[in-house]
């Protein structure tokens, strides 16, 4: 496995990886930067149906926002609808921005 040095210590690109991801589901950051699938859906709409759930004591306009990047070439538009269903139903706010 490559390994990458940072700072003294050394670092696995699982790990990487690993905290970059824990980092952007605390920040609310989900990044669709591929074909929709069944795959891929499944873990974003289990995120925003959760954070819903977190925030459901919390005033809409203090919620904090989730941010969705969006970098697909295609893919299921029926599955594309069934993402985009939970995302207009959400009251906290989706913020989207398609590259």
């Amino acid at each position: 496995m490559a390994e990458l040095l940072i700072g003294n210590s050394s670092t696995t690109n699982d790990e990487i990886y690993n905290e970059l991801r824990r980092n952007y589901y605390e920040n609310r950051v989900l990044v669709l930067n591929d074909d929709i699938d069944d795959f891929i859906i499944d873990d974003f709409v289990l995120w925003i149906l959760m954070w819903n759930k977190e925030d459901m004591d919390i005033p809409v306009e203090r919620r904090k926002p989730i941010k969705l990047y969006v970098n697909s070439g295609g893919g299921d538009s029926f599955i594309a609808q069934n993402l985009m269903d939970v995302i207009v139903q959400s009251k906290t706010p989706v913020i989207g921005v398609a590259f």
